[in-house]
């Protein structure tokens, strides 16, 4: 049986370790986003006794975001899937002074292991893996998946299945039609 992607993701790993500086096109937007929301959680501040305005905008969590811009500006710059950049044991430090992402010597196995399954990101990097030709076809993935996210993600495929026969699509051109490129309009209401 095959182990190229443990073998591969942990070189790849392994040779990542340290401090990586995150580039100025993601740490500046990231910044003023970050002071935009200190604002706000000092307009709240000052006027939580008046009215409670404010709330929705200071509850909003930009992290996932930050992680996945990140992630994506590596990959590209490593030419490996994004998950994989998302699967290494880091932290990801923006500041006036320095932005750079922190890939950890930890384990990346003890990294993602709970109550002896792994988070799907482990899994997404292995599918991703095949999906860049970095990882071996017929290759199994030799972790046990979480039950909640093997359900939720069996879910959705039967779900998709079901709208594409619908339309006599498979399920990669319902993706493609439905979803599209990702230019959609980020229209707000006012």
């Amino acid at each position: 049986m095959s182990d190229t992607f443990n073998v591969t993701f942990g070189a790849f790993h392994k040779a990542h370790i340290g401090k990586h500086t995150i580039p100025e096109h993601i740490s500046e937007p990231v910044l003023l986003m970050k002071k935009a929301h200190q604002d706000m959680h000092q307009a709240l501040l000052r006027s939580g006794h008046l009215h409670v305005g404010y709330v929705p905008v200071t509850t909003v969590d930009f992290t996932p975001l930050i992680m996945y811009l990140t992630a994506e500006h590596f990959a590209e710059q490593w030419s490996v899937p994004i998950a994989w950049v998302l699967a290494l044991p880091m932290d990801i430090k923006i500041d006036p002074a320095i932005c750079y992402m922190n890939v950890k010597s930890d384990s990346v196995l003890q990294h993602h292991l709970k109550d002896g399954t792994v988070d799907d990101i482990l899994y997404a990097a292995f599918l991703e893996g095949k999906d860049y030709g970095i990882v071996e076809q017929d290759e199994p993935f030799m972790f046990e998946r979480d039950p909640v996210s093997e359900a939720f993600t069996q879910a959705n495929g039967t779900a998709l299945s079901a709208m594409a026969d619908s339309h006599d699509l498979t399920a990669e051109e319902y993706v493609d039609e439905m979803f599209g490129d990702g230019t959609d309009d980020w229209s707000f209401p006012a």
